[in-house]
């Protein structure tokens, strides 16, 4: 029988004080069983298996065993939350498989939903082209302390480049035809994303600068122009690197 004509069965035994359902609560449900108090989830339900194919046809006895197997699980589970559950109890296989699911959580895996989907961890060859300009870029600045504008000028037209790219196909190296890959048409949504988060995080990184400022006695040789350029350089490595607006590939 199905388990929802059993459920019925265990509702009609009770309401007439059958003996099957209202013993079935006094008994020792490990003794009924026949399995220790220890045993894992899967040997309860080996041992409930067994003795229902033993007892096949026997309506109330099947509904007596259901109900002793039901009070061993909910012992267990008063037993975990009480934290009294013997480590020698196996864990039954959803609990193996949720903890497995949260084991292979990332940390942008905890990040509401909203952030996660524009966060993307980036790969290492994307990761080097951005360090490398983002070091060029910041080298300039502190080289030329009157090449700050200009490096941030370029650092932000860069990483709304790369940020918006972020995700479309690259082109083939061992392709015949030369040029950059065919791209998507410019999606209006996108690019204003795109700099509203390079935006973003750049202004983060600029009131963290001035607050630098504030907190540090910089030395006579280093320019505070160089300093602010490489906190909002830093924020729009930031921008670039982490995040995604592409959403078939966020």
């Amino acid at each position: 029988k199905s388990r929802r004509q059993r459920r019925v069965g265990v509702v009609v035994c009770l309401a007439k004080g059958q003996t099957p359902a209202s013993s079935a609560f006094n008994e020792n449900p490990y003794r009924s069983l026949g399995v220790a108090e220890d045993a894992s989830y899967e040997e309860v339900e080996q041992a409930f298996e067994s003795l229902k194919e033993k007892y096949a046809g026997q309506t109330k006895k099947i509904i007596f065993l259901e109900i002793q197997k039901e009070k061993i699980y909910e012992d267990r589970l008063q037993q975990r939350l009480k934290g009294t559950l013997k480590a020698a109890v196996k864990e039954s296989p959803y609990d193996r498989r949720r903890r497995e699911a949260l084991e292979k959580r990332t940390l942008v895996d905890r990040l509401p939903p909203v952030i996660r989907n524009v966060i993307k961890v980036p790969s290492k060859g994307y990761l080097q082209r951005t360090v490398i300009m983002t070091g060029i870029l910041i080298a300039l600045s502190f080289a030329i302390p009157q090449f700050t504008p200009s490096a941030i000028a370029m650092g932000f037209m860069g990483s709304t480049y790369l940020l918006y790219n972020r995700g479309q196909p690259e082109r083939d190296p061992n392709a015949e035809s030369f040029g950059p890959p065919p791209s998507k048409p410019v999606d209006k949504k996108v690019v204003f994303l795109t700099i509203g988060i390079n935006l973003l995080t750049t202004a983060v990184f600029l009131a963290l600068a001035q607050l630098l400022l504030l907190a540090v006695r910089l030395p006579p040789s280093i320019s505070p122009d160089s300093v602010v350029a490489t906190c909002a350089l830093l924020g729009m490595f930031v921008s670039c690197v982490f995040f995604s607006t592409n959403e078939d590939n966020a």
